[in-house]
């Protein structure tokens, strides 16, 4: 059995019921998928020469990036190296916020899910930070 303190809590539905109305009114998802399609190329022209950057992957403001060791063998970094904890706790100390990903064999995964109504500025700034932050801690 599945529930959770606030289920069906009228005023949880009052508070969803509100969240989505306001997204159709403004056409936040509509919005997403026009600048989602710009951070996935962002993060591709980032990205696409990188010696420690196997993949881009995502759809929409749903977004990561796949760290290797080496591009080309595929050859991951010892889990002892913390690599996507490292770049996450540098770029937090840069104003920017990502979160890990992956399991098992392919564990270093750099995820973003920036907010609907982010600013296509603050997508470069991301991405450069990213850029930046993998630079620095994969070198």
């Amino acid at each position: 059995m599945m529930f959770n303190t606030f289920g069906a809590h009228p005023g949880a539905c009052a508070a969803v019921a509100e969240v989505l109305n306001i997204m159709r009114e403004e056409h936040l998802v509509d919005r997403v998928a026009k600048l989602g399609a710009r951070l996935s190329s962002m993060l591709a022209d980032a990205f696409n020469d990188h010696p420690h950057v196997v993949e881009c992957r995502g759809r929409g403001f749903l977004q990561a990036i796949e760290i290797v060791q080496n591009r080309n063998t595929l050859e991951p970094f010892p889990q002892a190296a913390d690599i996507t904890n490292k770049i996450v706790g540098s770029a937090l100390r840069k104003g920017v916020f990502y979160y890990g990903g992956g399991t098992g064999v392919i564990r270093d995964i750099v995820c973003m899910g920036p907010p609907f109504i982010i600013e296509e500025k603050d997508l470069e700034k991301m991405v450069g930070i990213l850029r930046e932050t993998v630079d620095e801690v994969a070198a």
